[in-house]
C-alpha cells in the first residue's frame, strides 16, 4: 500500500511544543512529571506539532513527535521556544 498526498499546513505556533520529563516524555506541569510514578522534575522541550495532509479522498491531521519535526522544520523543540521566549510555564 502506498498514499500519496500533499502536505496543506503546519501549526508552527507556541502550542508546537510542550515541556516535557527527560525520562518518560510526559508533560510537565510546574516541577511535577503527570506520569504516574515518575519522579524525574527535569524537562525539555518537546514537538507536538500539527500537520494536515491531503489527498485525493480528503485531508488527516497528523501530530508529529520526536524528531521529525526537528528535520521538517530545521530546528529542534528547545531551539525553537527559546526563538518564542517560552518558558517552561509558557510563555515569558
Amino acid at each position: 500500500l502506498s498514499v500519496v498526498a500533499v502536505m496543506a499546513d503546519i501549526r508552527v505556533d507556541e502550542r508546537a511544543v510542550y515541556f516535557a520529563c527527560t525520562n518518560c516524555r510526559r508533560k510537565i506541569e510546574g516541577s511535577h512529571c503527570l506520569q504516574v510514578g515518575c519522579q524525574q522534575a527535569a524537562g525539555l522541550f518537546q514537538w507536538k506539532l500539527p500537520v494536515t495532509f491531503i489527498d485525493h479522498t480528503g485531508k488527516l491531521l497528523v501530530t508529529l513527535f520526536g524528531h521529525l519535526p526537528d528535520e521538517l522544520l530545521g530546528l529542534s523543540a528547545p531551539e525553537f521556544a527559546s526563538q518564542l521566549a517560552l518558558s517552561p510555564s509558557g510563555p515569558a
